[in-house]
């Protein structure tokens, strides 16, 4: 295997795992939604405690840079596939 064909995987595994965290995140942001039907008391307090913790900046800060080199790998990707096909 070639260091083109291992990098190219490797760049594949690296979107996967962001992508699994974007899916962490959905059903995280799911059940936090859910809390809504427990009451007032209970959906405010869970924001509450959301954004006086230390696990919300980071929370945005990883889904950003997830989400910023999911689309510029793709973005790349795509490139890259272009230009090996030339012009039809």
């Amino acid at each position: 295997m070639n260091s083109t064909n291992s990098r190219t995987i490797l760049l594949k595994k690296m979107m996967a795992v962001a992508g699994l965290i974007w899916f962490v995140y959905l059903i995280f942001h799911m059940v936090s939604v859910l809390s809504f039907h427990s009451g007032e008391a209970v959906f405010s307090g869970f924001y509450l405690w959301l954004n006086s913790s230390i696990f919300y900046p980071i929370l945005l800060a990883l889904l950003v840079l997830t989400i910023s080199f999911h689309v510029f790998i793709a973005v790349s990707r795509q490139l890259s596939n272009n230009e090996s096909v030339g012009e039809r």
